[in-house]
């Protein structure tokens, strides 16, 4: 079992009316990122995790990888499931050194 890490909650550079998250984002648009309180939970972590969202990649690059780092330090892998409109050649390096399996909808 995979678990599902939401570091910007609900939060999405998109507005997809059939996302099943849209209606979430009417009562909680914006999430502010509590990198000490997600680190704190995922270094207790028993299982492997993958980040969600919204969209995980708002996150900033360094805090992304700081997540992706314990997540392969922990696991040997990572997770992400994106949109796909924000990855850049810098994403795809860390995707890359952190093994990192990408689900793109």
């Amino acid at each position: 079992m995979t678990l599902e890490v939401k570091p910007v909650g609900v939060t999405c550079n998109l507005r997809c009316t059939y996302c099943y998250e849209e209606p979430m984002r009417d009562v909680a648009p914006v999430h502010k990122y509590d990198k000490v309180a997600v680190m704190k939970q995922l270094e207790t972590a028993t299982n492997y995790w993958s980040l969600f969202g919204g969209e995980a990649l708002l996150l900033p690059i360094k805090d992304l990888e700081e997540l992706l780092a314990l997540g392969f330090k922990k696991w040997g892998r990572t997770g992400v499931q994106t949109n796909g409109t924000l990855i850049t050649d810098a994403h795809i390096e860390l995707f890359d050194k952190y093994r990192t399996g990408v689900g793109i909808s």
